[in-house]
């Protein structure tokens, strides 16, 4: 399973760990897959894409839950990989 799989999956604290597993991976598998592999800019990337995640949900056409969930978290870690 790949890693947008494992994101799209994530419901549990479980699934958030291994998807975590599965994300730190890629960085040492797949470094060219990653735009933020350092971790100041990964950290900044992390920061704004938390900020504006509410958007995401928009674009997407699904309600922005009112509180955070394993999987907003494995969202956000997702965008801040390559997040601009």
């Amino acid at each position: 399973m790949d890693l947008h799989q494992l994101c799209e999956r994530v419901e549990t604290r479980e699934d958030f760990v291994e998807f975590m597993e599965a994300y730190w991976r890629s960085l040492k598998e797949t470094p060219n897959d990653w735009q933020n592999d350092t971790l100041e800019c990964f950290l900044s990337a992390f920061e704004r894409y938390a900020d504006g995640i509410d958007g995401w949900y928009r674009n997407r056409g699904v309600e922005f839950p009112e509180n955070p969930t394993w999987e907003m978290f494995a969202h956000m870690f997702m965008g801040a990989r390559i997040y601009d």
